[in-house]
């Protein structure tokens, strides 16, 4: 139907009609403000290389183009920056998990977006102080700076509780262990090490992840009030912030160049060098977009915090963590307006039923053609996890063992960062077959499977290596932590009872050989390292750890 062939009355009517849709249009999607707005952003510390992000999306412009005028506030020593965002002296801020903490405790904060998706946070000791490990902190002095929650976490698990170490005010200055004025402090693992390695002195440094306690880090968040009163400003704030993180990132040399110019001199250029360099596996760029949040890591984070009794259980998390994309508002009542100016427009030309019923069809192949891809898509990711996977012990296969590992060590080659390998041996399983047979035999296989699981952090993989063999890969771990999570292994599968008849205890062991990957080495040569190292911990008694002396 050709609408200049209508008569003019209907003509009339329909412009008029659309106009009207054009009103409703407005009101339901307003034009954003031309006015600028202006925020502050609160961080956590002084200025450095650790809030590039910020300052790029404000030298970049991308604030600008959000319509927003920023201010970036430094952090003094001794503040808490929490406060000050709570306080109303700032709409945004940067803070650790420690924000869950205080939400449970009633504090209006909202979680944006997650920037380090592993907490730098870590314990600092002098080498040559002769601490061995974190247990040897018992009865000495620490230096923890505020908003470390997570540290005391740490503590916690391993058995220390804050009566068992004398707490000094943090002083944040390196010269503090130097003088031997306290035995550790807390620190950032991309900040306090580069001046101790100026200086010439080896140091320590204990994670939380050693434990298994694996947190975010640098939180952006803001206050419940901001986000009801302002939520474009916060909308449009988090995002050209997430911008301007992935513009640093790209370009950490010129982001270096900016910190040392416009904003602080307190580091050397080299000092802001080495902080982006070991910020790039904090922030897995490579692996999850810069700002994004997982509910079950904070669900887990929530669960480590109230196992330790550092919060209450079943947190609720409504409201604490930032949805870029709420549901709509209710606009029922526009929404009954527009549907009688429809049947009105329907009424006015034959056309409009027409289009719908065209769209529809449209629509509905459109969404028939989208749930065929999908499971498409589901069956080949479960035929590509069935051809990865050993199908007794739900553990990785060998195939997929050699491909992961091959990734370790050219991101460790990559990187500098430390990585271990764990081979595992059944002793005996031999005799244990033929004893009791092999349907009893997988039990054993599954139930070492499960015990490596508990025993391993989220970063860590498990394989079964072929027959009663297995391996585990530790990223970013020493021999010395490895030998610590082996040891953990030996001793939790020797408690396991393998026997069929009830009222008689058959236990098993294993021998585990472990070696820390050398740079440049070849793939294959590593493995028959640690192959080696635990045929010889079988040669020397079975039931023991081996590794390189």
């Amino acid at each position: 139907m050709d609408f200049f062939k209508l008569p003019k009355a209907a003509r009339v009517f329909t412009r008029y009609v659309c106009r009207c849709l054009a009103l409703m249009l407005m009101l339901l999607y307003p034009l954003s403000a031309t006015a600028t707005d202006k925020v502050r952003l609160q961080l956590k510390w002084q200025h450095q290389f650790q809030f590039a992000g910020y300052y790029a999306a404000l030298a970049q412009g991308y604030y600008q183009a959000a319509g927003l005028d920023v201010e970036i506030i430094p952090c003094q020593p001794g503040e808490d920056g929490v406060q000050k965002v709570l306080q109303g002296k700032a709409e945004f801020g940067v803070g650790s998990t420690e924000l869950l903490l205080l939400r449970e405790q009633g504090a209006p904060v909202v979680a944006l977006a997650v920037i380090f998706q592993h907490s730098p946070l870590a314990l600092m000791t002098l080498k040559q102080s002769g601490l061995q490990s974190i247990h040897d902190l018992v009865g000495r002095k620490i230096m923890i700076e505020p908003g470390s929650s997570e540290l005391y976490a740490y503590l916690r698990e391993e058995g220390i509780s804050s009566d068992k170490f004398t707490l000094l005010p943090h002083g944040f200055n390196i010269k503090d262990l130097l003088a031997g004025n306290v035995d550790a402090l807390s620190t950032y693992v991309t900040d306090e090490p580069f001046e101790l390695r100026k200086a010439g002195q080896e140091y320590v440094l204990y994670s939380p992840r050693a434990a298994g306690i694996d947190f975010y880090g640098d939180n952006l968040f803001t206050t419940e009030s901001q986000l009801k009163l302002k939520p474009k400003i916060v909308k449009a704030f988090r995002e050209a912030s997430l911008k301007g993180w992935e513009y640093a990132m790209q370009h950490p040399k010129e982001m270096v160049q900016l910190i040392y110019s416009r904003y602080s001199r307190r580091h050397s250029m080299e000092h802001l060098r080495f902080e982006a360099h070991q910020m790039v596996p904090l922030l897995q760029t490579a692996l999850v977009e810069i700002g994004h949040m997982n509910l079950g890591r904070w669900q887990h984070i929530a669960k480590t915090y109230t196992m330790l009794g550092m919060m209450k259980p079943n947190f609720n998390f409504k409201g604490f963590l930032y949805d870029p994309n709420p549901p709509p508002p209710d606009l029922r009542w526009l929404y009954v307006i527009m549907g009688l100016v429809a049947l009105a427009i329907a009424v006015v030309s034959a056309i409009t039923v027409y289009v719908y019923r065209t769209n529809a069809r449209l629509h509905q192949e459109v969404a028939d053609r989208k749930q065929a891809e999908e499971a498409l898509r589901e069956s080949e990711n479960r035929y590509r996890e069935l051809s990865i996977v050993d199908g007794l012990t739900q553990l990785y296969n060998s195939r997929h063992f050699y491909a992961q590992l091959e990734n370790e060590t050219e991101r460790s080659n990559r990187y500098g960062q430390p990585l271990t390998l764990l081979m595992l041996d059944l002793d005996d399983f031999k005799a244990f077959n033929d004893a009791y047979g092999h349907v009893e035999g997988d039990q054993v296989l599954m139930r070492l499977g499960q015990v490596v699981k508990r025993c391993l952090r989220q970063t860590d993989s498990a394989y079964r290596y072929g027959g009663e063999e297995f391996t585990i890969i530790l990223p970013m771990t020493t021999s010395e932590d490895g030998a610590v999570t082996a040891e953990r292994i030996r001793a939790e599968f020797k408690k396991e009872n393998f026997s069929p008849n009830p009222g008689k205890d058959v236990n098993l062991t294993v021998s585990i050989g472990l070696a820390q990957y050398k740079a440049k080495e070849e793939m294959k040569a590593f493995v028959h390292r640690v192959d080696r190292l635990m045929y010889q911990g079988k040669k020397n008694g079975k039931d023991r750890v081996c590794s390189e002396s």
